[in-house]
């Protein structure tokens, strides 16, 4: 099943099937026809915001039944998706709506406005680059201590180390890297250089509005961060008012509870039983980052939203229910959450 998702114009999103979710795409251009129309191009959510103009073409591109190369079948394993919220758009829908339905009464068409995804009750977010700008501050210092050592800090031992306890992360950038020390003395290093920058760490894009908002709306908000309690402690320091807003921390690295870090689910597993209804873990959202995070939520049988960072390889983000560039482009109400005011 594919979809082609819009905010003012369609692009594609291919449907979660079990633990296998998707992320955003677009092929309508802005210039061109329906029989130039390419809807096999790949972009992120926020460059899907095309002319009005071409929402014409999509819907001719749908009807026809266009897809990506590599998927078969026919009209039905598309799903369009309208932004039929702005007033200006409404012809376009139904004449969208109708020519697919004229075509394969099995194609759907909806409004993303709406929920499209499985209705969660509860959001657990991630700290370390989702909540925090935390991951540049790693970043250098893994770079500074490999950099001393002739040794490489690579984006692919990055995205393994992302998301881990610091132990873990300590072995695998040792052992990646092949550095002339132990992960014990790599953690001591690490320690010492990062916390003279994490007491001043500051919010990522959108972080602080969306907190805000689930509370306000009295949506239950925890975090579950790979970070022990102590370093926890000094990044948050300067943003106490807004961490008191959600309902409990998980620590990773120093909770008993915690058995295994992600890309185990324990860490997600615990967070959700300590909200104080106890969810079903499929009642659950995740937000994260890390390519080690997203799969530890799938694992717990969570839905996730991820925000890469950009130099994350493609195919680690392939597990995703939904991926997005920035907090700033998450939509709640695609989730069964009340909107953004």
């Amino acid at each position: 099943m594919r979809i082609c998702a819009s905010s003012t114009a369609p692009s594609r999103v291919p449907v979660a099937k079990a633990h296998q979710p998707p992320s955003l795409h677009s092929g309508i251009p802005a210039t061109g026809d329906c029989k130039n129309v390419d809807l096999s191009v790949p972009v992120h959510a926020h460059n899907c915001r095309f002319p009005v103009k071409n929402f014409v073409r999509a819907a001719c591109a749908c009807a026809r039944g266009s897809r990506p190369e590599g998927v078969g079948g026919g009209a039905r394993d598309l799903l369009l998706l309208c932004d039929c919220s702005l007033p200006r758009i409404h012809g376009r829908f139904d004449l969208c709506k109708s020519s697919c339905s004229r075509r394969d009464p099995g194609m759907r068409v909806a409004c993303p406005a709406k929920q499209i995804f499985q209705k969660v009750t509860h959001v657990i977010f991630d700290l370390d680059g989702l909540l925090l700008d935390t991951e540049s501050i790693y970043k250098k210092v893994f770079s500074d201590i490999a950099q001393r050592h002739g040794k490489v800090y690579t984006a692919e031992t990055r995205g393994k180390v992302i998301g881990t306890t610091e132990d873990v992360g300590a072995r695998i950038a040792v052992e990646e890297m092949q550095l002339p020390m132990s992960p014990e003395d790599f953690l001591k290093e690490y320690k010492a250089a990062a916390d003279k920058s994490l007491h001043t760490v500051g919010l990522m894009p959108g972080a602080e509005r969306l907190v805000r908002h689930f509370h306000t709306k009295q949506i239950p908000i925890a975090v579950a961060t790979s970070s022990g309690q102590d370093t926890y402690d000094i990044k948050v320091e300067h943003h106490k008012s807004l961490f008191s807003l959600f309902s409990h921390v998980v620590t990773g690295g120093t909770d008993p509870e915690v058995k295994s870090g992600k890309p185990s689910p324990d860490i997600f597993l615990v967070c959700a039983r300590r909200f104080k209804d106890s969810p079903k873990p499929e009642q659950c959202l995740v937000l994260e980052d890390a390519p080690n995070g997203v799969q530890a939520a799938v694992k717990a049988g969570m839905q996730v939203v991820m925000v890469p960072d950009k130099q994350i390889e493609e195919k680690a983000t392939k597990l995703a229910t939904l991926k997005l560039n920035s907090l700033e482009e998450f939509r709640p109400e695609m989730f069964g959450l009340p909107p953004l005011e």
